[in-house]
């Protein structure tokens, strides 16, 4: 469950995108780090199902960002080779970051919490609509 949210979010990446007239790859792959962020700290405050519970709303909250960046992407299609390699050049490194530090709240949570991984795929049915299917 955890390899499999961990490769949505990584996934939502590349297909995410900024506000409608405004939205370029690099703004909407910014986006995508902060909101990856997000949900890092939110998770970082979950140290039981009280805390979990309570941490929920704030969570589902930053789903919908990340909806709305799914959404945004699809409006601008698939980048170009040329742009591809830019953003992997730009971004790559940071999502990887963004990325891996998600993945530690969740192994953190899975492991060291009182009924951690019930707590994580709570979590990761928050995700699921936003996967990307063929690409996680």
């Amino acid at each position: 469950m955890k390899k499999v949210l961990f490769a949505s979010v990584v996934a939502m990446f590349w297909a995410v995108p900024a506000r409608a007239e405004d939205d370029t790859f690099d703004n909407l792959a910014e986006q995508t780090i902060k909101t990856i962020d997000e949900f890092t700290a939110i998770l970082a405050k979950v140290t039981d199902k009280k805390s979990a519970d309570e941490a929920k709303p704030k969570f589902k909250e930053a789903a919908k960002t990340m909806a709305d960046l799914v959404k945004r992407s699809k409006k601008l299609g698939e980048p170009s080779a040329e742009q591809k390699a830019q953003l992997d050049k730009n971004f790559k490194s940071k999502i990887d970051v963004a990325a891996k530090h998600l993945q530690a709240e969740l192994n953190r949570i899975a492991t060291k919490v009182d009924g951690g991984q019930e707590i994580v795929q709570d979590f990761g049915k928050l995700l699921k609509p936003f996967a990307i299917k063929g690409k996680a």
